[in-house]
């Protein structure tokens, strides 16, 4: 063929005739691709039309050019016929075709588009590349006896029915499938990602996941897995031989099931996702990383340990094996057993919101109850979580049953929650008494005990006196200590209408009296008093003379005192008398009650010397209350704080107010006189009615920092004080003042010197208040407002809105509305170094409706912002200073201070005053007026007649 004359050559036809045609591509093979002229796109065809034994062979390598195709036709059906391939076939951009039974020669690759093979391939035990960018289609019945199939170049292979080769399949491109798929190979790679289109897919063989599975009904493995990429179905995941995870892996089951029946190895995570009913079951002695139980439920079934750390921060972690470290967080649940069974662990960490779920069928651990195993070297931190037995059995009377087995030769960390040593819980019914130092000194365990048949039995529970109360309720009208020094002996009194009885080391019960008396020289590390509840309503109450374990001489440094009325819906305790405990010693009241009449009462004195308070449960002011803990122990009140009365605290660490404070009904006065930090999460009311006069609503102490209002809706209204509604004593850093209602006090906020650095006052409103709305003394590195989301509002004050004095170096007021106060906007008096307004927009105040007005100019007493006296430094910058009835700035012998400024932005607004826009007198020396705009002032825009040493630019 000359080129230079068909200059269109476009490729090769071979046409067959009528009997039988047997074409073979010889030596050298077709290479079009290699032609240079001629046109880009060239193809080669072959049709051998009606010969019933026609055959193709084509074993040397054919290329077609550009988009040129090729296409192999013969539909022989002889003996012989068909097409025989055995090497490449090259369509650079173009398809493939071969009409006709197609049978493998030799180990073959085919490159192109897309290829059409209209009646499969019989492999005759070679190997077969399918390099397509389409769509590759794979029938499993019709591709037969293939040693190794792979395919790739980017297209896509669908797959349907069973795919089997003697070798391996390898497919490098995206899948879908068509229909049901099994690929039987030694190892079957799927790199990319498999669509399953809502069909099951199994591998028989060994599987290399690359890329994500999903849309796949059931999906599973014979041999070995490597996971390189999630696996999501809507049915089960089985895997029978050993899992290695290559990344961190999740496997999604939906309401379905996981197995893995053999070890998951490899350097990552595993996290199994499963809902409903659906379960993971893992079988193997583990080794990967860590294993996140986050939904559903995760099974073990290992009978050779794992050195895997499980984390369970969802869903429930069941079954009997042994794993590496143990951790729950979140809402996660560790339930050994599927039934009664038996989890291992290296170590074992808990938290609050945790819940260990324990059954009980029979004395015998692992088998007949639960038990968690701790090994040599571990330890075990219970953090609070929630402990729930359920018992199939009535527990013989001084059975013991060791729930946590702890090897480890630490000390257990943390109780289980409402479960203080000694605590009694029943079931089905049998009493527990719970222990974290039973068996080998270490271990948690629980003791079946008689049924109660007293109403207050006691006992000693490291080395604590615990008033164990009846599961029918008990009403203690009278609880209180009195010490003997000269005997060593302390005597517990615990008046109550039932009986007393019980025993413990060095407790002597005197059932006749209600009264437990210690030696002291018996029990020589006497740690302090522990009140447990029962199941039904209990009533405790602090008697005459209180309880002072201050005043016990022996026994341990530290003694403290509790009360846990437990699980009564009504349950009270009413603190009338004071509570003192010794050295870190804490003191904790705790009822859970929310029935009519149920809380803590509290209406006397609480001290700690250096340990903590908590009061968890809804506290009621009885009387004028003070809380004092000493240094190192903070206060922490859980619930509602509700009571027309007067508290005082103080703390030597943090104090928490986490529930409403006044919600119900406002307290009196509220005093901080010292704490490391205070926190207020909720609502905060305070009424002056009934208080002292010229006493302020909330006091806060002398370098009181770190108080902190959390951002919330709640009502935080303080009102009818002839003092301050909030008063700070002096100084208090990084501290917010967020959301409060100020007003009919005589100040609103009243901010003694000191160091405020850090510190913001935002959100609130202060309004109708005898003098000022704030009064800022001496106060340094304060902000009052900030940017329009921190404003203030500022308003109806019968003196000032601001009254600021003193040294305010880095004091800033800014973004506030002051509105309709009476006698000044602002007042700045020998104030130097404040900051109102700012250069930035939205950082300047609105400053309007000063209301006081008297006949004249020089009688008009209201004005915007008043200053007298020397302000140095002080800046009054980019505010909106209008519509007062007097003045809008007035100047009165005001020395040192700059209204507006050379700056963009500096200049302030003063307009439609029925004053001067600016009325300055006296003595202003170093005073400055420059770049405002002052219009539409009724009197005139500037007045400067006797005002001496004032520069206006």
């Amino acid at each position: 063929v000359n080129l230079s004359a068909l200059t269109g050559f476009a490729g090769i036809v071979v046409t067959g005739g009528g009997l039988t045609d047997s074409i073979t591509i010889g030596t050298g093979g077709i290479n079009l691709s290699a032609v240079t002229l001629g046109s880009a796109n060239q193809s080669f065809g072959v049709d051998t039309m009606a010969g019933v034994s026609d055959s193709i062979t084509v074993l040397n390598p054919l290329t077609a050019k550009g988009t040129g195709s090729v296409t192999l036709v013969t539909k022989g059906a002889g003996l012989g016929a068909g097409i025989s391939l055995g090497t490449t076939v090259t369509t650079p951009n173009g398809s493939q075709t071969f009409d006709g039974p197609v049978t493998l020669a030799a180990n073959t690759t085919l490159t192109g588009t897309i290829l059409t093979l209209t009646s499969g391939v019989a492999g005759g035990g070679k190997s077969l590349a399918l390099n397509f960018s389409g769509t590759t289609t794979i029938d499993g019945s019709a591709f037969k006896g293939i040693l190794n199939l792979s395919t790739g170049s980017g297209g896509m292979a669908s797959l349907s029915g069973a795919i089997t080769t003697a070798g391996t399949q390898t497919y490098s491109n995206a899948v879908t499938l068509a229909a049901a798929t099994t690929l039987s190979g030694t190892t079957i790679t799927t790199a990319s990602t498999v669509t399953g289109n809502v069909n099951p897919l199994a591998v028989v063989g060994n599987a290399v996941v690359g890329g994500a599975i999903s849309g796949v009904t059931n999906y599973s493995v014979s041999g070995t897995t490597s996971l390189g990429s999630y696996v999501a179905t809507s049915g089960t995941q089985s895997y029978a031989g050993v899992v290695t995870l290559g990344v961190d892996v999740m496997l999604d089951a939906g309401s379905s099931t996981i197995t893995l029946s053999s070890a998951v190895v490899g350097a990552h995570s595993l996290t199994p996702l499963t809902s409903g009913s659906g379960t993971t079951t893992l079988s193997g002695a583990n080794t990967n990383t860590t294993t996140f139980v986050t939904t559903g439920t995760v099974v073990l079934a290992n009978p050779s340990a794992q050195t895997t750390r499980y984390v369970v921060s969802g869903g429930t972690l069941k079954g009997n094996g042994v794993v590496g470290i143990l951790d729950a967080t979140g809402a996660g649940i560790i339930a050994p057993g599927s039934g009664a069974g038996s989890i291992g662990a290296a170590s074992l960490a808990m938290s609050s919101t945790n819940f260990l779920d324990m059954e009980i069928a029979g004395t015998v651990a692992g088998t007949q109850y639960d038990q968690i195993v701790i090994a040599s070297g571990g330890s075990v931190n219970l953090g609070s979580a929630t402990l729930r037995v359920s018992a199939s059995v009535v527990t013989p009377v001084n059975t013991v049953l060791t729930i946590i087995n702890n090897s480890g030769a630490s000390a257990i960390q943390g109780t289980f929650a409402g479960l203080p040593e000694g605590s009694i819980l029943t079931v089905n019914g049998t009493r527990y008494q719970i222990s974290y130092v039973g068996g080998t000194g270490n271990d948690v365990t629980l003791q079946a005990v008689p049924l109660a048949v007293d109403d207050i039995v006691v006992s000693v529970v490291s080395n604590k006196v615990v008033l164990t109360l009846a599961a029918t309720g008990v009403s203690i009208t009278d609880l209180h200590t009195a010490y003997n020094a000269t005997s060593s002996t302390l005597t517990i009194t615990a008046l109550s209408a039932g009986t007393m009885s019980g025993s413990g080391t060095g407790v002597t019960v005197v059932a006749a009296s209600h009264t437990a008396v210690v030696s002291l020289s018996a029990l020589t590390g006497f740690a302090g008093i522990v009140v447990t509840g029962g199941g039904l309503t209990d009533s405790i109450t602090i008697g005459t003379g209180g309880v002072n374990l201050s005043a016990v001489t022996k026994g341990s440094a530290n003694q403290s005192f509790s009360v846990d009325t437990m699980a009564g819906v009504s349950d009270s305790i009413t603190v009338r008398n004071p509570i003192t405990a010794k050295g870190t010693g804490t003191v904790a009241l705790v009822t859970k009650g929310t029935g009519l009449a149920a809380g803590i009462s509290l209406g006397t004195t609480v001290t700690t010397q250096s340990g903590s308070q908590t009061f968890d449960g809804a506290v009621t002011l009885t009387a004028s209350t003070t809380l004092t803990a000493g240094t190192g122990g903070g206060i922490t009140l859980t619930s509602t704080l509700d009571g027309a009365n007067t508290l005082t605290l103080s703390a030597g660490a943090a104090m928490k107010f986490a529930g409403a404070v006044g919600g119900v009904t406002p307290l009196r006065n509220v005093t901080v006189s010292a704490a490391a930090s205070v926190a207020v999460s909720n609502a905060f009311r305070l009424s002056g009615v009934g208080a002292v006069a010229n006493s302020s609503g909330l006091t806060i102490g002398k370098s009181v920092n770190n108080v902190v209002f959390a951002t919330s809706t709640s009502d935080r209204t303080i009102s009818g004080f002839s003092g301050s509604g909030v008063k700070f004593l002096g100084g208090s850093t990084a501290s917010v003042v967020y959301g409060i209602k100020a007003n009919s006090n005589g100040i609103g906020l009243e901010m003694a010197a000191g160091s405020y650095a850090n510190t913001v006052v935002r959100n609130s409103v202060f309004s109708t208040n005898t003098t000022y709305g704030i009064s800022l003394a001496s106060a340094t590195g304060l902000t009052i407002g900030g940017s329009a989301a921190a404003a203030n509002t500022i308003s109806g004050n019968l003196n000032s809105g601001l009254y600021a004095s003193g040294a305010l170096t880095s004091s800033k007021v800014q973004s506030n509305t002051f509105d309709n106060n009476v006698l000044f906007g602002v007042s700045l008096s020998a104030a130097t170094g404040l900051l109102l307004g700012g250069t930035t927009t939205g950082l300047g105040n609105t400053i309007q409706n000063s209301t006081l007005n008297k006949a004249g100019e020089t009688t008009s007493v209201s004005t915007g912002v008043s200053v007298a006296g020397l302000c140095t430094g002080s800046l009054v910058q980019g505010n909106s200073i209008r519509s007062n009835s007097g003045n809008g700035v007035t100047l009165s012998a005001a020395q040192g201070i700059t209204i507006g400024g050379s700056a963009t932005g500096s200049g302030n607004s003063i307009t439609s005053n029925s004053g001067y826009g600016i009325r300055a007198s006296g003595v202003c020396t170093n005073s400055l007026l420059q770049g405002n705009t002052v219009t539409k002032n009724t009197l005139g825009q500037i007045n400067s007649t006797g005002a001496t040493g004032l520069t206006i630019l």
